[in-house]
């Protein structure tokens, strides 16, 4: 039997930059000092008293919102927020996400896009031609939009996300190889607060995927083990994570060392921020007389109108 380098006990995994197997008391304590120390080096929750943690129902937000609820539950108010999509193939994962808060006793707020805002992803998933986007691109405009309106309608000082070290490799190396120098420049893990914009945090943001799932199965949390109905085949970002996590197996740690480069790097050629105004339509920040989300809902809610005419 093999044991935990520390205490003798069966092992659970094996984590090299551990130097060794850890059992599963272990494993839970290195993940989560690792986030309290990540947590504390980027001051990321000075001055915050009200908390939102965005959960999908995927293992790093579940492992994040229990993870902030051990550490922080009794130093700072919780709010969940989910957003759910309207995506057939993933109602469980968002059942999954207001189980995890019950269970902890976490007050939420459960937006359904298409019963407040008139459409569905399903749907953009089926006008996506005629919208000349991709469905992701949009996806990540819907969720960015409504977690900040939460956050702004709550209060709240902050917004928690899942986001991982293999998350913050993959878009350094996709916006760099492209020559996306501004967008590779807002590579952070606390973003700036501004005009009824509430700052995102990413406590996992120095975590690898692969711990954080090892972590969830250790504490046996419930969590959703699916994927997006539409992941686009052959995608960059899957080659890039897959190439993160070769590399995290041959040299241990050097993931972390080279993601801290780039949120330096990203830091030194950081423009200073936009002035921003507010939309014209739902009044929230934006750089145009109308912001991306109430643009894209508009023409999704005419094509949808237009669907409905002709039948």
């Amino acid at each position: 039997m093999v044991k935990c380098k520390y205490c003798g006990e069966q092992a659970y995994v094996w984590v090299s930059r551990a130097g060794g197997p850890l059992c599963r008391k272990h494993l839970i304590q290195l993940v989560e000092k690792g986030v309290e120390k990540t947590v504390r080096k980027f001051r990321m929750l000075e001055g915050v008293k009200k908390l939102g943690v965005a959960v999908s129902g995927g293992k790093d937000s579940v492992a994040l919102l229990h993870i902030i609820h051990r550490l922080y539950g009794d130093r700072v108010r919780l709010l969940g927020i989910t957003v759910d999509l309207g995506i057939e193939g993933l109602r469980k994962q968002f059942e999954i996400a207001v189980d995890n808060y019950r269970e902890l006793g976490v007050p939420y707020r459960l937006v359904d896009l298409g019963v407040e805002y008139g459409f569905t992803m399903d749907q953009v998933a089926r006008l996506s031609r005629r919208l000349r986007r991709p469905v992701c691109s949009i996806c990540g405009v819907v969720k960015r939009y409504i977690i900040n309106k939460v956050a702004y309608e709550e209060g709240l000082d902050a917004v928690a996300t899942g986001h991982n070290l293999d998350d913050m490799w993959e878009f350094a190396l996709r916006t760099l190889s492209s020559g996306r120098i501004e967008e590779f420049a807002r590579l952070s893990l606390v973003s700036p607060r501004g005009p009824r914009m509430i700052p995102r945090i990413k406590p996992l943001g120095l975590t690898e995927e692969w711990l954080i799932e090892e972590y969830a199965k250790a504490r046996d949390l419930r969590f959703f083990d699916g994927s997006c109905p539409y992941k686009p085949r052959n995608d960059l970002r899957e080659a890039l994570r897959y190439a993160a996590s070769t590399i995290d197996e041959a040299a241990p740690g050097y993931l972390k060392i080279c993601v801290k480069g780039f949120l330096e790097a990203a830091e030194r050629i950081r423009p200073p921020e936009v002035k921003l105004r507010f939309c014209e339509r739902c009044g929230m920040p934006t750089t145009r007389r109308i912001c991306s989300f109430c643009s894209i809902r508009e023409k999704i809610l005419s094509l949808l109108a237009e669907e409905n005419s002709i039948k």
